[in-house]
């Protein structure tokens, strides 16, 4: 008796040994994340958008890096200023946000997701967005073109371990 207690209580060491995570850097997937969007304006990499109006993710995507395997994602997690407003596991992996309760000033739209490359463990990427809101559309900085949709590439932050942490989510 006192042996199968023993070996229960051996079982979670050996559980955890087993669900540890690479730290070798050739296993991390090695991609760029980038979404399209509709309803906002890119200036200087931070979408601007007007108080009241629709913000759209209408597609997240990745491409391997150059001379890499192909790769995919899977199931978008999108979190606003820290706050997990919901997940998306179907492609085109779209949102809308409507910005009618959002306080002027500066967000933070933190992408997180699965990401699978032949050859390469399963990884998680993290992507920023950053997101001005603005009283009116003469807020917006001059120098870009407003309305429309558009292609943004972000930088990703990418580990192969599920319990990594992520980059900030809070607005700077």
């Amino acid at each position: 008796m006192k042996k199968l207690l023993f070996i229960l209580m051996a079982l979670p060491l050996l559980a955890a040994t087993m669900v540890s995570c690479s730290d070798d850097d050739k296993d991390v997937p090695e991609v760029n994340i980038g979404i399209t969007y509709s309803g906002a304006t890119d200036v200087d990499g931070t979408l601007y958008t007007v108080q009241g109006d629709t913000i759209s993710i209408d597609s997240v995507y990745c491409t391997p890096a150059e001379g890499t395997k192909p790769a995919m994602i899977n199931d978008v997690a999108y979190v606003l200023d820290g706050r997990p407003l919901g997940i998306s596991p179907v492609p085109p992996f779209s949102i809308s946000l409507d910005t009618e309760g959002f306080p002027v000033g500066r967000h933070v739209l933190t992408l997180q997701m699965t990401v699978l490359q032949e050859g390469k463990s399963v990884g998680t990427a993290w992507m920023p967005v950053p997101i001005a809101v603005v009283d009116t559309i003469t807020d917006i900085p001059s120098g870009a073109t407003p309305g429309g949709s558009a292609t943004f590439t972000g930088k990703a932050t990418t580990s192969n371990c599920r319990h990594a942490t992520p980059v900030p989510t809070e607005p700077r």
